[in-house]
């Protein structure tokens, strides 16, 4: 699992690509409010 909005790239168009490529290949990119409402914590 990634958190889109706890990471950063040199661009917010290259933060997007990254996010895309990243969320296809290697883990589930999500947000940390979404985070929260999985463990209950909202």
């Amino acid at each position: 699992m990634l958190l889109e909005d706890c990471c950063a790239a040199g661009t917010e168009d290259l933060h997007h690509k990254e996010l895309e490529i990243l969320n296809m290949i290697y883990c589930q990119v999500m947000s940390s409010a979404e985070l929260f409402d999985l463990m209950g914590l909202r």
